[in-house]
């Protein structure tokens, strides 16, 4: 218990430490938290966003930069962003210790806050919508938990709600509970969904209560619905694609990403369910990334050493990805085999038999197919 609570104190300690560089004291707001100051400024003015301000975004970050301000000013805003951030650590490790342990639930909580720095400081004070998404997300993830009972789904769809409001996007993890719940329940799944559904109306309910009571609904779909909707559909592939892949670079250099693909190939790896596909798939995006910064191949006598050591570095990566995925999946199936024959030494011959046709298989197929 002692332990724990030094766990706790030194994540605590840790949060108020990441954001002591955001703090305003001789830097100006960034861009976008500017133009979100403004808007909370004009709201305890009693003017309304939409109206006075042209943004696209929901309402919900101007709301939250309004209590800050109101507490005092800029300043208050980093008291908010501290208080949000302590409570998000606090809900993650929660929810982490109670599927992983106390050691890995603090490992991974230090892990997050350490890559965070990255991923929010600016030149100038931030006050990024997906910041204050995060002790949102983490209830949810705290409220997920079986049994799934009426007030857990209200109160997961409600924070999904909530997290619209500051950004469509992070509504992400509830749209991510509610496909686990679909696979896990199947049928039995209608009633969860639904609840969880009434519960992200619930806030969006009052945002459009609010804005039309304010006479700014027309101007606040039109900007923050219709904007961005058109705004999204100009965006053509290789641009989403490439945003997916900035988002590897950002978390690349942390390690996190890598240990989340990690973590998800483990989990993966423990079921029983087209194993192969799934090691294949959870390395696609890695795989992807690689070739997408890997030097360009180019024609000429003088850039053939730089085409060979590229081609090579790239073969070898897929090679090791598929010949992982293989090994894991044999193994995986020598297990099933032993449950089925109840002797090893028959699963033994039976996985044999089984590699020698794909062997011959493949041996035949790579020499019809080859390049040359």
């Amino acid at each position: 218990m002692r332990v724990e609570v030094v766990a706790v104190a030194l994540l605590v300690a840790l949060s108020v430490g990441v954001l002591l560089p955001n703090h305003p004291a001789g830097r100006d707001p960034a861009e976008d938290a500017g133009v979100f100051f403004y808007a909370a400024q004009r709201l305890l003015d009693g003017g309304a966003p939409y109206r006075d301000i042209w943004d696209h975004k929901p309402p919900g970050v101007y709301f939250v930069d309004a209590v800050g301000i109101a507490l005092a000013g800029r300043t208050g805003v980093w008291f908010v962003q501290v208080a949000f951030l302590v409570a998000a650590v606090l809900l993650g490790y929660r929810a982490l210790r109670r599927e992983f342990g106390a050691t890995a639930a603090f490992v991974a909580s230090l892990a997050w806050l350490a890559a965070l720095p990255r991923l929010f400081l600016e030149y100038g004070q931030t006050s990024f919508v997906e910041f204050y998404a995060l002790p949102l997300q983490f209830s949810a993830l705290v409220l997920f938990t079986a049994p799934l009972t009426r007030g857990r789904a209200l109160g997961i769809g409600a924070l999904g709600g909530a997290a619209l409001l500051l950004k469509p996007t992070l509504i992400g993890v509830v749209v991510a509970i509610g496909v686990v719940t679909l696979l896990r329940l199947r049928r039995r799944a209608v009633a969860p969904l639904a609840l969880i559904a009434v519960g992200v109306l619930v806030p969006l309910v009052i945002a459009v209560s609010w804005a039309a009571a304010r006479g700014v609904l027309g101007e606040m779909v039109d900007q923050a619905v219709v904007y961005n909707s058109a705004y999204a559909a100009f965006a053509p592939l290789p641009e989403r694609i490439d945003a997916v892949l900035s988002g590897l670079r950002l978390t690349l250099p942390s390690g996190l990403a890598v240990v989340a693909a990690g973590a998800w190939l483990y989990a993966v790896a423990t079921r029983r369910f087209a194993l192969v596909s799934a090691i294949l798939g959870a390395f696609s995006p890695l795989a992807a990334f690689v070739i997408w910064n890997a030097p360009p191949l180019v024609e000429g006598a003088g850039d053939w050493a730089t085409n060979s050591v590229t081609h090579a570095a790239i073969l070898l990566l897929l090679v090791v990805v598929i010949a992982f995925a293989g090994i894991t999946a044999n193994l995986r199936l020598l297990q099933l085999l032993r449950a089925l024959a109840g002797d090893s030494a028959t699963s033994w011959r039976v996985l044999l038999a089984w590699l020698a046709g794909n062997l011959f298989l493949g041996s035949q197929l790579s020499w019809v197919l080859r390049p040359f």
